[in-house]
């Protein structure tokens, strides 16, 4: 007989620290000076990030010229600070640019709730950008060496 009543105090703890609506993130909580400074310059260097994947994807660098192991130093320097930030997820570099990310497709639809299966994609999101920042990390290294043997 004790057990169930300690069963049934177990769930009833468990049932009450469950949220009980569908958010896949709590609000954001008040943000100082430095975690906005660190928000920007995480968005500003995620966008940056993939102008320059997508410049190196499709050969913008592969013609001869004196601006290619420049752009290749440049390039893989950025590349390699952005992966390290979403690898590492420093400072929660992940979780802001999903949260972001969140808050501005909900105020494009409207507001309102989650469907459960975006609520898995938002939730996949976050690991899913540690493995890109691996990737970043990779491509980086690879531009900025071949951007330097050029240079030297």
């Amino acid at each position: 007989m004790l057990s169930r009543v300690q069963t049934v105090v177990r769930v009833a703890r468990m049932l009450g620290r469950t949220p009980t609506t569908l958010a896949p993130y709590a609000a954001p909580p008040v943000a100082r000076g430095f975690d906005r400074v660190i928000a920007a310059a995480v968005d500003a260097g995620f966008a940056l990030a993939l102008l320059i994947s997508a410049a190196l994807i499709f050969g913008v660098a592969v013609q001869g010229g004196s601006w290619v192991p420049w752009f290749r130093l440049g390039a893989g320097v950025v590349l390699l600070v952005e992966g390290l930030l979403l690898a590492r997820d420093w400072r929660g570099a992940r979780r802001q640019i999903v949260e972001r990310s969140f808050r501005r497709s909900q105020r494009r639809r409207g507001g309102g709730s989650v469907r459960l299966s975006r609520l898995v994609l938002w939730r996949l999101a976050a690991p899913l950008l540690g493995l890109l920042g691996l990737a970043w990390v990779c491509a980086g290294a690879v531009a900025a060496a071949l951007g330097l043997s050029r240079l030297l």
